[in-house]
């Protein structure tokens, strides 16, 4: 990857088809009046099932601009807030209980090694 390149990364909208401007576009006139816009980076979400705008880009000005969007206007979200909006919450709930119980055996698993350790270490100072 050069210092240009970023990874790929999805960003989703509140709104399905949601267009915004990545860097300011110049709108020029040809010589029949028609209008043209020039040198802008348009960002065009592409419309989910479930109502949500969904955009992938390895640009890093569309990238800067929509990681700034996320923070100062809210209407951009990543990966895991999109999780989060369209997982229902006893899903959610249901979710976080495995991973409570999880974490809670890992908590017994490493007591009980250190008990073990422990006693090994006694054992062997007597």
């Amino acid at each position: 990857m050069t210092s240009e390149q970023q990874a790929v990364r999805t960003f989703y909208s509140k709104s399905a088809a949601f267009t915004c401007w990545a860097t300011s576009p110049k709108r020029v006139f040809d010589d029949a009046g028609m209008s043209k816009v020039l040198d802008g980076k348009q960002i065009n979400f592409t419309p989910q099932a479930d109502g949500f705008g969904r955009f992938v880009t390895d640009d890093p000005e569309m990238i800067a601009y929509l990681d700034q969007r996320m923070k100062e206007v809210g209407d951009i979200f990543d990966g895991a807030e999109y999780q989060r909006r369209t997982t229902p919450p006893d899903v959610r709930i249901a979710q976080q209980e495995r991973e409570l119980t999880e974490n809670n055996r890992l908590i017994e698993q490493l007591r009980r090694e250190n008990a073990e350790l422990q006693g090994g270490e006694k054992s062997r100072r007597k």
